[in-house]
Formats: C-alpha cells, sequence, structure tokens
C-alpha cells in the first residue's frame, strides 16, 4: 500500500522538477536573443561609472551644467540593460556616466515622474543625457 502511495508522489515531484527546469531554459533561451553579455560581464562594463542612489539621482535630473552628462538607469539582472552596457563601457571612458542601479535602490513616485513622464521604458533600462537644463533619452 506504502508503495502504490509512493509511485504517484514521485511522478508528481518529477514532473513538477521537470518543469522547472523547463521554464528556466525557456526564460534563458528568451535572454540570449537579447544579449549574451552575463551579469559579471555587466557589472565589468560598468566600472567606469559613477553609481548613485535615490537622492543623487534626484539631483542630478534636476541640476543645469554647462557640460554634458549621462545617467544610465538599468540592473544585471535585465538582458536590455546587459545589451546596452559595451555602450555605456565606450562612453564613460570620454563622458562622465552615473549608474543608477534598479535592482539595488526603487523609483519612487516622484522619481518615476522624473524620469519616464513621456519617455516610459517598458523595458526598464534608460539612457539620458543632460545638457543644461535639457533632458535627452536616447534609446
Amino acid at each position: 500500500m506504502k508503495n502504490k502511495l509512493l509511485i504517484p508522489i514521485n511522478f508528481i515531484f518529477i514532473l513538477v522538477f521537470g518543469i522547472i527546469i523547463f521554464i528556466n531554459y525557456c526564460k534563458q533561451q528568451a535572454e540570449y536573443k537579447i544579449t549574451t553579455i552575463q551579469p559579471n560581464e555587466y557589472r565589468i562594463n560598468l566600472q567606469q561609472t559613477y553609481p548613485i542612489n535615490n537622492v543623487q539621482l534626484k539631483t542630478l535630473m534636476k541640476r543645469q551644467f554647462s557640460q554634458a552628462y549621462y545617467i544610465f538607469i538599468g540592473c544585471p539582472t535585465n538582458p536590455y540593460s546587459r545589451k546596452l552596457s559595451p555602450v555605456i563601457k565606450q562612453l564613460s571612458r570620454q563622458q562622465t556616466v552615473y549608474y543608477f542601479n534598479t535592482a539595488k535602490y526603487s523609483f519612487n513616485p516622484e522619481l518615476q515622474k522624473l524620469i519616464c513622464d513621456k519617455n516610459h521604458s517598458k523595458k526598464g533600462t534608460y539612457l539620458i543625457q543632460i545638457h543644461h537644463d535639457k533632458r535627452y533619452f536616447i534609446k
């Protein structure tokens, strides 16, 4: 009797485990269609950027400087952020680039309005050039 009960339980366990593996495989394949850059390479690509927090992001979005600077908003788990990271690496060699890590800090409603107003990105990745009082969202 006990053995008859274990067979369906084992079958269900194997089935659930197989489904989890299949879902992870499909997710990984979908990310590879976007980029092959992994989180470690992403972090290396962003080494020359200046990490900022919520308060600093708000200040930088409102400041007016005569020299242009860039704000990159993304995170290592986002494939679109990873795809853009080699561009950020090149840009940070020539320009000042600030990096806001959305995995580390979250957008409060005020920041969301400041960043996302009409240029809302469903991908959660932004590159913004700020020059004087103008903001240019680079897609």
